[in-house]
């Protein structure tokens, strides 16, 4: 397997977080998925809206429905005809979460939920499913979106007759997934539905390393909800050094989406074992994964004594991993976990020694001149600033590791669903709107703008 799309699963590891009155939304096949009907109606806004079906598209809705969708924040102008996506209750008819599609001047839109709580915000509807993690869509149009409709409705039966025998048509059930990358959803609570319910399907088949590589095509912008295995039985996958690393990558993946393992003290150390391991990119997986205990806290002091133990042996390994690491990679999934702990580096002897800077990939490669995560106000000396005083250069900066660690610095999550900025320090962003392509200007501009945040 290409080393890209191991550096793509790991990318993918830190997801969102869930919070109350969460509205997931999904992509169309998502929706096909969990509908008992969709049609094409003309909408009479009122409380309840009141839908009159022009064309049912699947299955059998109703002539005439009144629907609550007060939720919904149409856009202005917006026209009568909508497709709407039903599902039954109890008898009744309901809207799926997200699922109308308004027309505009011929364009469509769906909905997210950006707002928590909040309702429903329309944004424009692009090319289905990667629209959902990649910015600035443009609206398509009503024929290509029933184009991609129809579309999506035909992964949707492929997949339901794939699902027969998943182990023998593991290969058809993840060529109906988009492409494996780094990409997440950045707005609302996306859900890859079709995916998630691969994965679950090869799982439950017994194909946990064909239900893992579903994992890599998931763009999903949160985590939970996965029921892959026991944290036990995924560590031991991570574990494994005979599997490849994608799979193990992946593992530590799923491993997040059980909100309890950043307080079960087996699966943390398992994790902090594998700091130790001959990959580097199963040492940063490792990292990342096991620095989420930064993240939380609880109100039961037992249980807040046991998660400090565990920040503690994490915080040692760290400095011991620090200490001895050379691969770019892992040592930008140190700088994150310090940077999620509120934590300094230890100091380094050698960087009073040697007039060298460790210069990150990404500044080489001038795509940003600081390649740690984005930096917070306050802060009274930055894990990156430190990192960049190693005084050497990590020996095994390559091509394809310096590709890894500039992705890894735009692609690091924060905490609790909040996204890190994609340019992790504005001074760099500044020098290329003003078109520099000096990096040492870009460098110099970096520290002015680290200067006036307080680091």
């Amino acid at each position: 397997m290409p080393r890209a799309l191991l550096v793509l699963a790991l990318l993918s590891l830190v997801g969102a977080r869930a919070e109350a009155k969460m509205m997931e939304h999904f992509d169309l096949a998502g929706l096909v998925l969990r509908s008992d009907a969709i049609a094409i109606a003309e909408r009479t806004p009122g409380k309840p809206s009141h839908y009159r079906v022009v064309k049912a598209l699947r299955g059998k809705p109703p002539a005439a429905l009144d629907l609550d969708d007060s939720l919904y924040d149409f856009p202005a102008k917006a026209d009568a005809r909508v497709y709407v996506f039903l599902t039954t209750h109890e008898g009744a008819p309901y809207i799926m979460p997200s699922g109308i599609r308004a027309i505009v001047d011929g364009k469509v839109w769906r909905f997210e939920q950006w707002n928590n709580p909040g309702g429903w915000t329309a944004v424009r509807q692009g090319a289905d499913p990667s629209d959902q993690w990649r910015g600035g869509a443009t609206a398509i149009d009503v024929a290509e979106f029933e184009r991609e409709l129809a579309a999506a409705i035909a992964r949707v039966d492929a997949f339901t007759a794939a699902s027969a025998d998943p182990v023998k048509h593991r290969a058809q059930l993840l060529a109906l997934l988009p492409p494996a990358g780094d990409a997440r959803a950045q707005g609302g609570f996306y859900v890859d539905e079709l995916g998630r319910r691969v994965q679950t399907l090869l799982a439950k088949a017994g194909d946990l390393d064909g239900a893992l590589l579903a994992v890599m095509h998931d763009h999903s912008g949160i985590e939970y909800g996965r029921e892959l295995g026991t944290a036990a039985q995924l560590g031991a996958v991570a574990a494994d050094a005979s599997r490849p690393a994608a799979i193990r990558v992946a593992a530590m993946r799923a491993i997040t989406s059980d909100y309890t393992f950043f307080n079960d003290a087996s699966t943390i150390r398992a994790l902090v074992a594998l700091y130790a391991d001959a990959s580097p990119l199963v040492r940063a997986a490792a990292i990342v994964t096991s620095s989420q205990v930064f993240d939380w806290s609880s109100s039961d002091p037992a249980d807040q004594k046991k998660s400090g133990v565990l920040r503690g042996e994490v915080r040692g390994a760290l400095a011991k991993t620090y200490a001895k690491e050379t691969a770019n990679l892992v040592l930008h999934a140190i700088a994150d976990a310090y940077e999620r702990g509120h934590l300094r580096l230890p100091s380094d002897a050698t960087s009073r020694r040697s007039p060298r800077r460790w210069r990150s990939p990404a500044a080489t490669s001038r795509s940003t001149s600081c390649a740690c995560a984005a930096r917070r106000p306050g802060r009274s000396r930055s894990a990156a600033r430190t990192m960049a005083r190693r005084g050497r250069r990590p020996a095994s900066t390559s091509p394809s590791t310096a590709a890894t660690a500039s992705a890894a610095a735009r692609m690091w999550r924060s905490r609790r669903g909040r996204t890190r900025s994609r340019s992790s320090c504005r001074g760099t962003r500044r020098s290329r709107s003003a078109g520099c392509s000096s990096t040492r200007v870009a460098r110099r501009s970096s520290r002015r703008s680290h200067q006036g945040a307080g680091l």
